[in-house]
């Protein structure tokens, strides 16, 4: 076995801090025509009170690694509650120096989402995070970004 063949057998390959800065170094984001359709989910720290929640979309976009009913044309999604918070007019792609075209869209932390909610979505935000105040709820955004 040639060393370099080793990361793949050995998942607990140690990684050096310089490789990861290397890699960060080298990312670049830069904003992409289009937007992102943004559902916030929140879910309960027991996850008994969890359950599937549908999310109705009608612009087309596919929701990867969730199901599908095409009965009720929604995807389901297992959480406490959601909510469709709607399109921000921002998209991101990221790329890399020397690899090619690769340049996938990429999901938005909290604080840049919140940059570009209008007055209705941030109310909306707001009112559901009160709604489920607490330190049993953790909140997380699924972003519909791009389909290929």
């Amino acid at each position: 076995m040639k060393k370099s063949d080793a990361f793949f057998d050995d998942p607990h390959v140690e990684v050096k801090n310089v490789t990861v800065k290397a890699i960060k170094n080298s990312l670049k984001i830069t904003p992409a025509l289009g937007s992102t359709y943004i559902v916030v989910l929140v879910f309960h720290e027991d996850s008994d009170k969890n359950h599937l929640c549908p999310i109705k979309y009608d612009k087309g976009i596919p929701l990867s690694g969730h199901l599908y009913d095409t009965q009720s044309k929604a995807y389901y999604v297992e959480c406490h509650d959601l909510l469709l918070l709607g399109i921000i007019p921002v998209s991101f792609l990221m790329s890399m120096t020397n690899v090619g075209n690769w340049n996938p869209r990429i999901p938005l932390p909290e604080t840049v989402i919140k940059k570009y909610l209008d007055t209705q979505q941030k109310k909306d935000l707001k009112n559901f995070k009160n709604k489920h105040a607490g330190n049993q709820y953790s909140f997380q955004y699924l972003q519909m970004v791009d389909c290929y």
